[in-house]
């Protein structure tokens, strides 16, 4: 958590204003952050989960732009201010985020992972629904206003929470990517058959709601077939890193059934040498 604030304290660009969202926190989170006094809004709430907790910060914030960065994450310190330029010079833009990399225990130097001037990519709905990344919770800047007229977070779900709301964003706004490393995000060992399960319920449950509400993907069959068949897809690899090969199987079958032709990780080359590497274990 420290590790966290630290970081956005040490912006090039500081922010307007710092809120901490307590989640429920069982260790000495409090005492923590006791000793950043009035550099920081605290706010504690009862265990609700990611999205409960987004959406207490968002409703606290008074700026117009909410940036998001999970306890365990961190920026690099020219985020702000490279989001900054990009929100100055495209006006029209209601959210950007920006590519990103992964760690384990010790976060990477700064000057080994800052990227320089990268390109913008324009993020849609055909995008999301095919894969192209734009944002974890800790990569994406947007604006409040958005958030608050798209409904927030959903708090029935417990996963996919990122992907839902990116949807329902870019039904109505623009979305932009920027493609410099500026988001450094910890990566934790965990259950993955149990997160499978998890995921796959949550995805589901998400990606029927979205289909349902949203004009544009209801008029793209098309795009519903590969949405599913990205989400067995990813279930599938899910459970083949828990060494669950049988489970790993059906879930890649279930997405030859949904899409057998796509493209990306989803593409068939791609799922036939998956199912090969699944029934011979190798």
């Amino acid at each position: 958590m420290c590790q966290a604030v630290d970081s956005v304290l040490a912006q090039t660009c500081p922010p307007l204003e710092i809120i901490v969202v307590d989640d429920g926190s069982t260790d000495n989170t409090r005492e923590l952050l006791k000793t950043y006094g009035n550099r920081i809004q605290y706010i504690y709430q009862e265990n609700r989960h990611l999205s409960a907790a987004r959406n207490t910060g968002i409703r606290a914030a008074k700026g117009e732009w909410i940036a998001f960065l999970d306890s365990d994450d961190l920026w690099h310190p020219q985020k702000l201010e490279r989001i900054s330029n990009i929100i100055t010079t495209h006006p029209e833009l209601s959210a950007v985020s920006t590519d990103g990399i992964t760690f384990q225990d010790q976060p990477p130097a700064v000057k080994a992972i800052f990227s320089g001037a990268g390109s913008l990519i324009p993020i849609g709905l055909r995008e999301l629904v095919y894969g192209v990344p734009f944002s974890g919770g800790s990569s994406a800047i947007v604006k409040r206003e958005c958030l608050i007229q798209v409904g927030l977070f959903k708090e029935t779900l417990r996963s996919v929470e990122d992907l839902d709301m990116w949807l329902r964003l870019a039904a109505h706004y623009r979305l932009m990517r920027l493609g410099e490393l500026l988001t450094i995000v910890r990566v934790h060992p965990t259950s993955m058959s149990a997160q499978a399960e998890r995921m796959e319920a949550n995805h589901r449950k998400m990606l029927s709601e979205v289909f349902a509400a949203i004009p544009e993907l209801r008029r793209h069959p098309f795009w519903k077939m590969v949405a599913y068949a990205r989400l067995h897809r990813g279930v599938a690899m899910m459970h083949a890193e828990a060494g669950n090969r049988s489970a790993a199987f059906r879930s890649l079958w279930r997405s030859f059934l949904a899409c057998p032709l796509t493209s990306g990780n989803t593409a068939l080359g791609v799922r036939l040498r998956m199912a090969i590497h699944f029934l011979l274990g190798k």
